[in-house]
């Protein structure tokens, strides 16, 4: 059932990947870790994962006399499902604001890492010999006040251990997940 399928969106910046793409290969990546457990069923594919949000003004950028400009709308039907992201230090700007978005209206788990704390908006500006990029704005959802130079902090804190033998931020993850599908079965 839709109930039993969860989702991991990987929002590690620094990817080549854009973020569907990238959420794609790791959503794929969770459903076979979680297929060798059996934990999922065997309809629940990676083919089908969505973001669901719920339909409103999500996101919003500011400028320097406080006006707000929205950024980001949300026209889909809800459908509450459990979503798993990982974040850590190199999780800044776009994906940071992807992060906080899917937390603050979706109810989404962040674990890994403190994020890097980049809510601004930057403009680059043609100048005759070259440019200039100026902040213009900082970002906020309508839930969280900006994070400029605070991060992110993870509901599940989960330090990587480049000597672990497996990835011990996926498995956090993992286990995450686990623990929020067996939460929605009760």
């Amino acid at each position: 059932t839709r109930g039993m399928a969860f989702a991991m969106a990987a929002v590690m910046a620094g990817t080549s990947l854009p973020v569907n793409v990238f959420a794609q290969e790791a959503a794929t990546e969770m459903q076979t870790e979680m297929e060798t457990e059996e934990t999922v069923p065997e309809t629940e594919k990676a083919e089908d994962f969505v973001i669901a949000l719920p339909e409103g003004e999500l996101a919003f950028s500011y400028d320097r006399e406080g006006k707000a400009s929205t950024i980001l709308t949300s026209d889909a039907h809800f459908e509450k499902m459990p979503y798993v992201i990982l974040v850590n230090g190199n999780t800044a700007s776009a994906s940071e604001l992807f992060a906080c978005v899917l937390r603050d209206y979706a109810d989404a788990v962040l674990v890994g890492e403190k994020t890097f704390g980049k809510g601004i908006m930057q403009s680059t500006f043609d100048l005759s010999g070259g440019g200039v990029t100026l902040t213009t704005a900082t970002y906020a959802t309508g839930k969280t006040e900006c994070y400029h130079e605070i991060g992110l902090e993870p509901d599940v804190l989960a330090v990587y251990d480049p000597d672990a033998e497996k990835d011990n931020q996926i498995q956090a993850a993992i286990d995450t997940a686990k623990d929020l599908i067996s939460k929605q079965e009760d």
